[in-house]
């Protein structure tokens, strides 16, 4: 007979309490997209990190177009 917890009981909580599952996994997501694209940031000069980044790229692009 297999034992019911494979991993013994800590292994099985481990499990339980460690292993994310849909649900939490989608609530990180909408709380990194939220800070990520909907809370600008005053270290990054009134933008959202995604607009910040953006910002970047386009002055990197034409930074390098002028080389």
């Amino acid at each position: 007979a297999t034992p019911l917890y494979p991993m013994g009981v800590c292994g099985a909580l481990y499990a339980e309490v460690v292993t994310p599952n849909i649900t939490s996994l989608t609530i990180i997501e909408t709380w990194r997209r939220e800070y990520n694209e909907e809370r600008p940031k005053k270290a990054l000069g009134g933008l959202t990190p995604a607009a910040y980044a953006r910002h970047l790229a386009e002055r990197s692009a034409t930074v390098a177009a002028g080389l």
